[in-house]
């Protein structure tokens, strides 16, 4: 979360169906994802690093390009406002804010060793400077939690996820924050095969974002998708396919067509679409979601990894293996590679 696509949101992966199955995305939830990336800049304590025109530069260049998934522009525009503010002198909290923007952008790079201590020193900071808890606090929390979930340290991530739901529960219990940390903790459950804790958790955070947020947000987008996978891991096709329409359709519309996240979605509507018998409805969603991904996030990325495995899945199943086994020695050439 820059400040959770539903990125996720990288964004974590389930099985589904049978041996050929392919892989389902669950996303991440924006709204507590750009919650630092919107900080007010003009509330900020008035002092030199505030009025640097570099550093408001270098800050707005990150925000844009994490919003349209471009990270290697993020990463370098964030760290240049971050080295900015430092030098200037500006406040714990704002350096923490801009650490978290930061290893928010490493994380979704797949960065995850260079995202980890600065994951860290946000929270010790915002901890420090405003109290154990502080719903920022829960945020730093989550965000960290995150970066476990995303290497399936789960014993890891479960204990920051559920003190930041604890934190929103009694802060501000009908927020869309509290939505994402159940959300996230939900994925957490979902992967560790405790389907009806998952279940319960993604309605209820549904049900939040669709009160606070608005039916036809992003984060809808996001809790959908993650309820429709749930209900397709389960060979419920008929419950999932239409939620994966609407998530789509939401994500396209709020996002863009070419958005990293908007790979998740065509992924996912492809695999059902496959487990259906529909190929000639997959197949053009799979060509989709790798170019997507592979323009955003380059070719070396563990997503574009991911999106090779799944459509070498449907091409084994509609008897083109020497070009499924292309794609699949190409995703396993991204795998050997250290992250």
């Amino acid at each position: 979360m820059l400040g959770t696509m539903v990125f996720s949101s990288a964004e974590h992966v389930v099985q589904c169906g049978s041996d050929l199955s392919g892989v389902i995305s669950h996303m991440k939830c924006i709204s507590v994802l750009l919650i630092v990336l919107f900080m007010s800049v003009s509330l900020l304590m008035p002092s030199s690093w505030a009025q640097s025109a570099y550093f408001m530069q270098q800050f707005q260049a990150g925000m844009e390009g994490y919003q349209r998934g471009q990270y290697a522009v993020a990463e370098k525009s964030f760290a240049a406002a971050l080295q900015e503010a430092e030098k200037l002198g500006a406040p714990d909290v704002q350096i923490a804010r801009l650490l978290n923007n930061l290893a928010e952008v490493y994380r979704a790079e797949a960065k995850y060793t260079a995202a980890e201590p600065l994951y860290k020193r946000a929270l010790t900071i915002t901890e420090r400077a405003l109290g154990p808890d502080s719903p920022e606090v829960a945020r730093s929390l989550a965000n960290l939690g995150e970066l476990y979930r995303v290497q399936s340290r789960y014993a890891e991530a479960d204990p920051f996820y559920k003190r930041a739901v604890a934190i929103d529960e009694k802060a501000r219990p009908n927020h869309p924050d509290l939505a994402t940390c159940l959300n996230d903790l939900a994925l957490s459950y979902d992967k560790q095969g405790r389907t009806e804790e998952a279940e319960a958790l993604y309605k209820r955070a549904l049900a939040i974002y669709e009160k606070t947020s608005g039916p036809d947000s992003s984060d809808v987008s996001a809790g959908l998708n993650n309820l429709a996978a749930l209900y397709e891991q389960q060979g419920k096709h008929e419950q999932a396919e239409p939620l994966f329409k609407r998530a789509l359709t939401l994500s396209e519309n709020t996002k863009g067509p070419n958005h990293p996240d908007v790979a998740y979605n065509l992924s996912n509507l492809a695999i059902v679409y496959e487990h259906e018998g529909k190929y000639s409805e997959a197949e053009p969603l799979y060509q989709r979601m790798l170019a997507i991904r592979e323009k955003a996030l380059g070719p070396n990325h563990p997503l574009v990894a991911e999106s090779l495995r799944n459509y070498a899945v449907f091409l084994r199943r509609t008897h083109r293996v020497a070009e499924a086994v292309r794609l699949e020695e190409r995703a396993e050439a991204i795998g050997a590679q250290p992250r």
